[in-house]
């Protein structure tokens, strides 16, 4: 199963991957000079002590939605990957981050010095993209992510459902746009007929496909953008996607939300807990379209200035060259 596969990927030279270790080694070593490796997550982490050893090479590696993942398997697993990772933090010279709370929540887990921890936001292309004209006549809302109950579209799917019934919102219109696990083809079929036997099967584009054309196209059409996640995301670059073509953004706040959502000044947030939250939020920027195009345009301006694939560049070169050059009072 995929817990076993995560135990063998940690263990490094010991597990099933040891023939491909041996050949990144060997490329390291006779292959152009490399001052650092980056790992994309650590449940890559059992090649990072070799590579340090028999190399020189220093070591840097991503943290996003671990938990997540790790989490959800049984606990006899989960317990044995995160006690594997553990062992493996004192190889890294330094950990990058996708916010502030993903940094906070991963020390209940594992124990990174602070020092090692830091954070960069992830970017994101802004291209020739313009601001979307904003106008609520008809509304359009978009949802850009996994189609999925764990990211709550259905929770999405009910809320349109709901206002569209309204005489005020006849008009309203929801686009859907994201890719799918196997295991959420039955929702997906579910949703189409929640909103089919509403009668609303006309107003509702549903599973646009996800690639970087369509998405642009789909954000230049839209009044408000949401993504009810139920759980703590890490980050949520749909956010930025969204804010840099100017369409404001809904999101419950929890996980890293308020953090992005507030940095960027380019949404509101609402109260996951609370009864018909994400209605009257979707509501506040529904009946006001100035004040949607006013979010819309600020949160287009931060992410130009905070949020693009330059900014993320330019956060995370100091990482790598403190991780290979350390300064002396570094470990003092």
């Amino acid at each position: 199963g995929h817990e076993n596969l995560t135990v063998s990927m940690l263990r490094g030279e010991h597990g099933r991957q040891a023939a491909e270790l041996d050949r990144l080694v060997r490329w390291l070593r006779n292959g152009p000079d490399t001052d650092v490796v980056h790992v994309s997550n650590a449940l890559l982490l059992g090649i990072a002590a070799r590579i340090k050893s028999e190399t020189g090479v220093s070591v840097v590696c991503s943290l996003q939605d671990e938990d997540t993942w790790i989490n959800s398997m049984p606990d006899v697993h989960s317990s044995l990957v995160w006690r594997a990772i553990a062992d493996k933090v004192g190889c890294v010279d330094a950990f990058v981050t996708v916010s502030e709370d993903y940094a906070q929540r991963i020390q209940r887990f594992l124990e990174v010095p602070r020092d090692k921890m830091h954070v960069v936001y992830p970017g994101v292309e802004i291209g020739d993209r313009k601001c979307a004209p904003v106008k609520c006549d008809p509304p359009t809302i978009g949802y850009l992510s996994r189609m999925s109950r764990c990211l709550g579209l259905d929770t999405l799917i009910d809320t349109f459902v709901k206002l569209k019934r309204e005489e005020q919102f006849r008009g309203l219109r929801l686009k859907v746009a994201g890719g799918h696990a196997g295991d959420d083809l039955p929702f997906i079929e579910e949703a189409k007929r929640t909103i089919a036997s509403a009668g609303f099967d006309r107003d509702v584009e549903f599973g646009l496909p996800f690639d970087q054309e369509t998405r642009l196209k789909m954000l230049a059409t839209l009044d408000i953008m949401s993504v009810p996640v139920l759980g703590d995301a890490a980050f949520g670059l749909f956010i930025m996607d969204a804010l840099a073509s100017g369409v404001p953004v809904v999101q419950p706040r929890r996980g890293a939300f308020p953090e992005i959502v507030e940095s960027s000044g380019g949404g509101i947030l609402y109260d996951p807990d609370a009864t018909d939250a994400l209605e009257l939020a979707l509501r506040e920027l529904l009946d006001d379209p100035d004040k949607a195009r006013k979010l819309g345009r600020r949160g287009q301006q931060r992410v130009l200035e905070r949020f693009t694939t330059r900014a993320m560049a330019e956060r995370v070169m100091p990482v790598y060259e403190r991780a290979a050059f350390p300064r002396k009072d570094d470990h003092a």
